[in-house]
């Protein structure tokens, strides 16, 4: 009994130890757009590039001289997160290797290549939009759930390697600037999606998305009791056209509305 009660000691302070480590370094881009230039942080430290212990923020109130609101990578690296606590703001260059993420305030922020690690949450809030030009979904048999009220936009979809892997979209508005959401390059993939709040568009035909959804690579998440996904012809004015929206309930517009049992 003793060791067993050591044992859970130990536990919770590797946990506590874990949770610590996570620092937060806050941009104010005084100086340039360079990421690895430390005057353009608080403190005049780089985020570390160590076992993903760092997250950047990025916030107006922070700001500070040139009031850079662009973020330069010269190199790519691996931190613990990726924190806009406003809109506005963008992330160029090489790409960032991180385990959480999160893009509030009203607005849109950008983000030119990310990589995913962990299977978490990524939350977009209400009123903020996300752009992600290239998304590479690393490791077999992880999850990424999506929600915050927001919107995320995709240049296109979402890259990997794990057939297993799969994206849970619970209350955001998902775009992806492709006919399918997720692929490890041998043509596997499975969405999830919680739509009681929330929506899938995708750049294909209603007949596209309805196969997606007979072949069980769109499928409704395992909390969402058994609905109707409703396909919908976004028409030729949305987005320059060729947009379909995959939700429980059909968007007021005009196109063609196919009901998938």
């Amino acid at each position: 009994m003793k060791k067993l009660t050591l044992g859970l000691v130990i536990l919770a302070m590797v946990a506590a130890v874990s949770v610590q480590a996570a620092t937060k370094i806050y941009w104010n881009g005084s100086v340039d757009n360079l990421y690895t230039n430390g005057v353009n942080w608080n403190g005049g430290a780089v985020p570390a590039n160590t076992d993903y212990t760092d997250q950047a923020v990025f916030q107006n109130s922070s700001l500070s001289g040139v009031m850079s609101k662009t973020c330069t990578l010269t190199s790519s690296l691996k931190i613990n997160a990726i924190l806009f606590y406003d809109a506005g703001f963008s992330i160029n260059g090489s790409e960032y290797t991180t385990k959480y993420f999160s893009s509030t305030g009203s607005g849109t922020n950008t983000i030119y290549r990310l990589k995913s690690v962990s299977g978490t949450a990524w939350t977009i809030g209400t009123g903020n939009t996300l752009i992600v030009s290239q998304l590479y979904q690393d490791g077999q048999g992880v999850k990424l759930t999506f929600k915050g009220g927001g919107t995320i936009f995709f240049n296109t979809y979402i890259k990997g390697w794990g057939d297993i892997n799969y994206q849970q979209i619970d209350d955001v508005t998902m775009i992806v600037n492709a006919n399918k959401v997720y692929d490890d390059g041998n043509n596997n993939y499975i969405t999830k999606l919680n739509l009681e709040s929330s929506e899938l568009q995708l750049k294909t035909t209603v007949s596209a998305a309805e196969a997606l959804i007979t072949a069980s690579k769109i499928t409704k998440g395992t909390t969402v009791a058994d609905k109707d996904f409703y396909v919908t012809d976004l028409g030729p004015d949305y987005l320059g056209g060729g947009y379909v929206s995959i939700s429980y309930t059909p968007p007021t517009v005009t196109g063609t509305v196919l009901i998938v049992k």
